[in-house]
């Protein structure tokens, strides 16, 4: 199908985008869906298989996917040439959103639990996904109830001030290795300038490469896990009630992170991992600073831990200050060289 202007697709029921296989064919035919401003407003759920290609048809098209109920996309979205392709993607359901596609485009936004009534529902990615923006990627889970859960995959933003960003009011985000049916490990990727996060059960976003960790926030009671695999500028962390650990591959610089339960599990851990593996692992030499840290809200709040080694105890510099309501400007030039 293409259409050189608008492509809308609607309706009341579901929408089943899939090749079958022709009379006297072996093979499923491909499903290829090409626009400028192309749009699909689906009253159930939206199923597209790896047959399917949507394609932009300009250098300045945008596409709308919107499902009342869930999404399952695991096709191909990108230009019909090289000059082409999606400004802006929207891919929105009301209930569940699951991918295993490659997504190309300026702007992507993925969302889930978009319903006004319910506000649940999951966003699942799963390898071999394959997304790439220019600017932004952004994802937003349901307000009610709803986890982002990134099982392998890569996910990239290419522009140098490009943002990444994770919103799970009532639910927790993660990025983790997954075993794949066929028994192998799938490692995500995740590459941006920038990173903010806001969850409210727990935040485990583990294999980045990141500039930056603009903003990150747990509003309710869990932990925090940051590990990048190069040098890390942390802004700002808060949590409610939990513990922080961010390891970083290079330099960690981290201006601010709060801990603000009042029991012993509010932990601040900020770790310079070693380098290699093995009988051949190596402390790094980096530097690690700090600037305002508060570990609990009352003197029983947790502990801060400095490291710049992981677990191997191969001769690492380890400072444990325990029981400090903030270690604040006293510190804020400090550093374990």
């Amino acid at each position: 199908i293409t259409a050189f202007d608008g492509l809308i697709v609607e309706t009341a029921d579901d929408l089943t985008l899939k090749g079958q296989v022709p009379t006297g064919g072996t093979e499923r035919l491909l499903v290829e869906v090409t626009g400028d401003q192309v749009s699909m407003n689906v009253g159930g759920s939206v199923v597209a298989d790896t047959t399917v290609s949507i394609k932009a048809y300009t250098d300045s098209s945008t596409l709308a996917i919107n499902a009342e109920r869930d999404i399952a996309f695991d096709g191909v979205i990108e230009g019909a040439t090289d000059g082409d392709k999606f400004t802006s993607i929207v891919m929105s359901a009301d209930r569940n959103l699951t991918s295993e596609g490659v997504i190309t485009g300026d702007v992507v936004a993925i969302k889930s639990g978009q319903n006004e009534l319910s506000g649940f529902g999951d966003i699942t990615i799963t390898d071999p996904a394959r997304i790439t923006v220019d600017q932004s990627l952004s994802f937003l889970a349901g307000g009610a109830k709803g986890d982002i859960l990134l099982r392998g995959g890569v996910y990239t933003v290419l522009d140098a001030a490009g943002e990444m960003s994770f919103t799970a009011l009532n639910g927790s985000v993660g990025s983790v290795a997954y075993t794949m049916p066929d028994s192998t490990v799938a490692v995500p990727s995740l590459a941006a300038h920038g990173l903010i996060v806001q969850a409210g059960k727990s935040v485990d976003l583990q294999h980045l490469d990141i500039d930056v960790l603009i903003d990150a926030e747990l509003t309710q009671a869990g932990n925090i896990v940051i590990m990048d695999k190069d040098d890390l500028v942390v802004n700002s962390v808060r949590l409610t009630d939990g513990e922080l650990n961010i390891t970083a591959g290079g330099a960690l610089t981290v201006s601010e992170a709060t801990a603000l339960g009042n029991s012993d599990r509010n932990d601040i851990s900020l770790m310079i991992a070693a380098t290699g593996g093995g009988s051949g692992q190596v402390a790094p030499s980096e530097t690690l600073t700090y600037g305002n840290i508060t570990t609990g809200v009352t003197g029983s709040g947790g502990v801060l831990n400095l490291s710049k080694n992981d677990s191997t105890d191969l001769g690492f510099t380890e400072v444990n200050i325990t029981n400090q309501v903030s270690l604040a400007d006293a510190n804020a030039a400090a550093s374990i060289a």
